[in-house]
This record gives structure tokens, C-alpha cells and sequence, in this order.
């Protein structure tokens, strides 16, 4: 039986081996999602390449706990009309937000019919985000799980209205997401950065902003963009 020496781990094909595989994952995965999600699964077209869907123009709904901040934020991104509620909205190329528990039955219908839960476990910032073909359906375990979903949608709309077909299950590393500033270095900007954490702060998070002032600056946890 052979054994594989040192030395055979430091030639050039082992060497690139372990970059590729290195490299592989920022195949399958959309960069652009910040943090990288927990879990994330592509859906391939008919060419075997990751199908593209073009949201332009979807009407955007949402069941009654969801809140108008990611509404409004898809339907500007969308330029489609914001339907008065999801049983409006047209059962193809439809955005509809959901929360689990809230006994909505179109939500609970389309979460059956496309196989979408929320593991309990994940927390109330907890999210799934499914994008195909003819629907679009964020579903969170709370009001501000259904937020970060939608920023997770909003990352990939940065570069148009086309997005990957996927699903995206995602959750926080941590309880509590803030920022760890320097009072020494970045007391001018102190007023900026609180505001603009506050501004990406779900409006159901009350306790969502945590400032800790230190003389290094380091952002432990930048609310939307980071766990």
C-alpha cells in the first residue's frame, strides 16, 4: 500500500490542486452576498450554468408583519407595483415577504408548494430566500429575518434587476450585531457611523446597535453586511 510522502504535497500539482479547490467555492457562490450566507444552492438552466432571472418590473407584497422598510426598498429597486396585500398578488413573477407564524395563507400555501421553511434554530433573524423562475419569496422567522432576506436580495440586485436563481438559508453568528470604535481615532466620524448603523438597522430591533468604544477600531459586527 502506498503512502503519500511530504514531499509529494509540495509539487507543483498538489500545489495546484489546492488552489482550485480553494477557489471552488467562489464558483458556486455569489460574491456579492456579504456575508457569505450559511447555507446557499444554485439553480442551473438548461445550459447547466446558474439560470438568470430578470425582476424588472414584479409587483412586491408582503403579509401584515412585515413592514413597509423592505416593501418600499423592493419596489424602488424593482419599478413594479406594491400590491395592497398577498392575496393580490398575481400567482406568476411575483414577489411576496412572509413571516412564519403568521397564519398568512397564501404565505403558508407558497412555503408548502416550494418546500421553503425557516429552521427555528436560526433565530428570529432567521431567513429563506428562493428565487425562481416566476416567484421570488422571502420568508423569515420574524419581521427582521424577512429585513436581512430582503438585503440579501438587494446585494444581488446591485447590478440590475437579473439575479441568480437560488435559495439562501442564512442566520447571525451572533446575538447581537455591533461595532467596536476607537473614541481616540474616530470621534469626528462617531455621529456618521451611528447613523448609518441606525439607518441599517432593522426598525424591529430596538436593542439592534450596540456601540463599545476601545482605542483600536474594529468592526466586530456591521449590522446588514457582516454576522
Amino acid at each position: 500500500m502506498s503512502t503519500l510522502a511530504v514531499s509529494d504535497w509540495t509539487s507543483p500539482l498538489a500545489v495546484l490542486l489546492a488552489q482550485l479547490l480553494l477557489l471552488l467555492p467562489c464558483a458556486v457562490l455569489p460574491s456579492v452576498i456579504v456575508p457569505t450566507p450559511q447555507r446557499y444552492s444554485a439553480s442551473p438552466g438548461p445550459d447547466g450554468l446558474t439560470a438568470a432571472v430578470d425582476l424588472q418590473g414584479w409587483p412586491v407584497a408582503g403579509s401584515a408583519r412585515v413592514g413597509k422598510l423592505p416593501l418600499n426598498q423592493l419596489q424602488a429597486a424593482l419599478g413594479g407595483e406594491r400590491v395592497t396585500g398577498l392575496r393580490e398578488l398575481p400567482l406568476q413573477r411575483s414577489v411576496a415577504l412572509g413571516v412564519v407564524g403568521d397564519e398568512d395563507p397564501v404565505v403558508a400555501a407558497l412555503a408548502a408548494a416550494h418546500d421553503v421553511s425557516v429552521d427555528p434554530m436560526a433565530g428570529h433573524e432567521g431567513y429563506a430566500l428562493l428565487v425562481q423562475s416566476e416567484l421570488v419569496l422571502v420568508l423569515g422567522n420574524s419581521a427582521s429575518g424577512v429585513f436581512y432576506g430582503v438585503q440579501s436580495l438587494m446585494q444581488l440586485l446591485a447590478d440590475g434587476t437579473a439575479v441568480p436563481a437560488c435559495r439562501v438559508d442564512d442566520w447571525p453568528d451572533f446575538p447581537m450585531r455591533g461595532a467596536l470604535m476607537s473614541e481616540m481615532t474616530e470621534m469626528n466620524n462617531l455621529e456618521k457611523v451611528g447613523v448609518a448603523c441606525w439607518d441599517r438597522t432593522p426598525p424591529h430591533d430596538s436593542g439592534g446597535f450596540c456601540a463599545h468604544f476601545n482605542y483600536t477600531l474594529q468592526l466586530v459586527d456591521w449590522m446588514v453586511l457582516h454576522k
